[in-house]
């Protein structure tokens, strides 16, 4: 019958379990090893793929530049050169308003107003056609739009 006998604290505060046991302060230190192990991996882990996801954002923005160029580059009538134009409403030239889509998800139960998109444009400089398409682009909201003070101002001549 082996029997396991309990040591007194010694002068490093560490107290046996048994004769074949391991101090409690060792077992306490390998625990933090392991932790400092892991947070360190957890580290070099986190690194890693804030790597990926930049040189994947990277790849996903080369595309749809290369796609925006082979779609925008080209009247799709007579294949002339397209320039971006401004597309506004109403009569009043000093204070435009811009025009914009509401991009209702239609499955969302709440329904209502959940999104704004602003409508762009180019012209073709052979045939005049507008090519107008909707910019999804979140960080692409419209700001407030403001007449400059080049603007032209109508004459009372001409209206009469």
């Amino acid at each position: 019958m082996e029997r396991t006998v309990s040591a007194p604290a010694g002068s490093d505060g560490s107290a046996m379990i048994g004769s074949h046991g391991m101090a409690y302060r060792d077992d306490r230190d390998a625990l933090e090893y392991r932790v400092r192990e892991l947070e360190s991996e957890n580290r070099l882990l986190r690194e890693q793929l804030a790597a990926e996801r930049s040189a994947r954002r990277a790849v996903v923005a080369a595309r749809d530049a290369a796609r925006a160029k082979r779609v925008r580059g080209a009247c799709a009538f007579c294949g002339g050169t397209l320039l971006p134009v401004a597309m506004f409403a109403g009569h009043d030239v000093a204070n435009p308003l811009p025009l914009g889509i509401s991009t209702l998800r239609f499955g969302d139960p709440k329904g209502g107003f959940t999104h704004f998109a602003p409508v762009r444009a180019f012209a073709c400089t052979s045939c005049g056609f507008l090519h107008p398409f909707i910019d999804m682009d979140p960080g692409d909201l419209p700001m407030e739009v403001r007449a400059s003070e080049e603007d032209p101002q109508p004459d009372d001549e001409e209206e009469a």
